[in-house]
């Protein structure tokens, strides 16, 4: 159990964290936490750790609040000091998934820290309260295209369709389905269809013989044939359906399919 005070600190002596968990700070959320303070006051103290050697206290959460205070020209925070050798990933991990979640790709940074520290997976997800899966996903992020990871930190699209267009390869036309995807809030079953239709026809811009926006205008008129799970028959992709199941539900609908394939071809040798 760590052992932890409340102290009111002048403002001085913080200092930023050295290792951040957020990859950026809007100045405009800022201003706003700021506006917010100075009609209601500080509601959630800083985690800090010191005294450092020098005197100063690190800050581990509560980065915003402390800039917010500066625009205000507090001279004094209230701050939960905690001691100099702590560990503040633990820290930041709980503050703010309670308070002020970070972005997808903050998360995965700050799991990359981690695993960078040695740290096995299976305790990095108890950390978060999450499965080892969800930080496989997370620690994933890192391998996606830097526009794909800024338009995930930037909350632009979600991660399913982010998944989807970073496999795409060549960089020009990846873009311009970033755009189009965030123009038109694509799912991701959309752009799973617009990558099919790359892999058949994006040869043609990989050795010159058409342009990104030729390219792009064709993807209109392809259709992706996938077969039906329940009959089987080739289905065009786009106006298939895919939903959510509960474990039991899924057995019970498994076992309807393969009942429903069994009586189907008992029907095609009763007519032969």
């Amino acid at each position: 159990m760590l052992t932890t005070t409340f102290q009111n600190l002048a403002r001085t002596l913080l200092r930023a964290p050295d290792d951040p968990s957020r990859l950026a700070i809007d100045p405009a959320k800022v201003g706003e936490l700021a506006d917010d303070m100075a009609s209601n006051g500080l509601l959630q103290p800083l985690g800090v750790r010191g005294p450092m050697p020098d005197g100063t206290y690190e800050i581990g959460y509560g980065h915003r609040r402390y800039l917010a205070a500066g625009l205000l020209g507090w001279s004094n925070l209230e701050c939960k000091v905690f001691p100099p050798a702590t560990d503040l990933h633990q820290i930041r991990v709980s503050e703010n998934h309670q308070r002020e979640p970070l972005t997808p790709m903050e998360e995965a940074h700050e799991i990359a820290a981690f695993i960078e520290r040695g740290e096995p997976l299976a305790m990095i997800a108890r950390r978060y309260r999450k499965s080892a899966g969800w930080v496989e996903q997370r620690r994933a992020l890192l391998h996606f295209p830097a526009d794909i990871q800024d338009a995930i930190h930037a909350g632009a699209v979600k991660l399913a369709v982010a998944s989807v267009l970073a496999q795409f390869e060549h960089d020009a036309y990846r873009a311009e389905m970033l755009r189009e995807a965030q123009r038109t809030g694509a799912t991701a079953a959309v752009v799973e269809l617009w990558l099919q239709h790359w892999k058949v026809d994006g040869h043609r811009l990989q050795h010159n013989l058409s342009t990104v926006e030729e390219i792009a205008a064709r993807r209109a008129a392809f259709v992706y044939y996938v077969p039906c799970d329940l009959c089987q028959e080739p289905a065009d992709f786009a106006l298939t359906r895919a939903f959510r199941t509960c474990p039991t539900c899924t057995t019970a609908l498994d076992e309807l399919i393969a009942r429903t394939a069994a009586e189907a071809a008992g029907a095609t040798r009763a007519g032969v």
